[in-house]
């Protein structure tokens, strides 16, 4: 069974969304994101304002519009060259806050990772034949 571009489409919206989800619980035990003990209130804004965004953008990636898979694909790549420049740099790294921290973190990579090859593979993979026979 292979995948169709809008196969690889639909499963990778639903990794992104699946993501999201999975984030949101760690974050719920960890006591990060909008569960942070003492938010101030511009980030709280912040992350308010960014919820619709990145999940219209997980929307949008299923419905097979390029132009979101490609954003997505850049961003992810952007981040990922952004994080390594990072460590190889020796930025303060935030204090280790135990296993559930990581699992989120690494969970993350392996999702978003997931759904960007499959992105990718939905960009070479031709587009069904538009019936012009009519």
């Amino acid at each position: 069974m292979t995948l169709t571009r809008h196969g690889c489409n639909v499963l990778a919206s639903a990794l992104l969304f699946l993501g999201y989800g999975y984030s949101t619980v760690l974050n719920y035990f960890t006591r990060e994101g909008f569960f942070a003990p003492h938010l101030p209130p511009r980030a709280l804004l912040v992350l308010l304002a960014s919820v619709p965004v990145v999940l219209g953008l997980y929307y949008l990636i299923g419905r097979g519009k390029r132009w979101a898979q490609a954003l997505f694909v850049a961003l992810y790549l952007m981040s990922l060259g952004v994080t390594a420049w990072q460590d190889t740099h020796r930025f303060p790294v935030p204090a280790f806050q135990g296993e559930l921290q990581l699992v989120n973190q690494w969970g993350q990579y392996l999702l978003h990772g997931a759904a960007v090859v499959l992105l990718l593979l939905s960009f070479f993979k031709q587009a069904p034949a538009q019936d012009t026979s009519r």
